[in-house]
């Protein structure tokens, strides 16, 4: 009864009031689009997420598999490569042992079956290797090992005399594996603290393993 009588006296705030109640239905209805389509384009985004997040997943796994199936072949090759110089190197020593001058000295013949068995299984290697290892596989007492290694290793400890093995393998594994880093070849070799594996390996060489890389390099 209002509306009319509002009607009948001022048509123009009717009007007006018209126009404002369709621009807010409109405004409704827009916004109700608006949000409707915000929603389902927020699902597809999360389904498309979904799916990228499983890809990624599998690309993670086969990239994983693909490593280990490459660590493998290297650690293979590497393990031929280091059994067949092994055997040369343990061919040419017994025919070094038949020449030396310590030749009738059975400490001598201890010394060098232990060198044979350290360089034919590569038992140098294990970073674990102790005195007490070195000494049973000699077969002989602690202090009886020592007079013996003292007189013809020239070591003045076990230590070093192993030590002087790895970093003489970790220069081969260097040369035939230029792509390794200098901690994969110091774990390669037998020494798990890369920082011992460099000063040995400069003591031993007077530079260390990355300018003794970059020469090879350079040749």
């Amino acid at each position: 009864m209002t509306l009319l009588l509002t009607a009948t006296e001022n048509p123009e705030a009717v009007s007006t009031y018209i126009f404002w109640l369709i621009a807010a239905v409109v405004v409704i209805i827009l916004l109700a689009a608006f949000l409707i389509v915000f929603m389902v384009r927020n699902q597809s985004l999360k389904k498309a997420n979904k799916r990228l997040e499983a890809d990624i997943i599998e690309l993670k796994e086969y990239g994983l598999q693909m490593r280990d199936t490459l660590v493998a072949w290297n650690e293979n090759n590497l393990s031929q490569a280091t059994t067949a110089q092994s055997a040369v190197e343990s061919q040419s020593q017994e025919a070094t042992d038949e020449e030396s001058p310590y030749a009738d000295d059975p400490d001598w013949h201890l010394y060098m079956k232990l060198e044979n068995r350290l360089m034919k299984d590569s038992l140098f290697l294990n970073p674990k290797l102790s005195r007490d290892d070195l000494a049973a596989m000699m077969g002989v007492d602690k202090n009886r090992f020592g007079n013996i290694m003292r007189k013809y290793s020239g070591a003045s400890s076990c230590t070093v005399y192993l030590n002087k093995k790895r970093i003489d393998h970790a220069m081969k594994l260097m040369d035939l594996h230029p792509n390794f880093t200098i901690d994969a070849i110091a774990k390669l070799c037998g020494m798990t603290n890369t920082v011992t594996f460099i000063n040995y390996f400069k003591r031993y060489y007077n530079m260390t393993p990355s300018e003794y890389r970059a020469q090879q390099t350079a040749k």
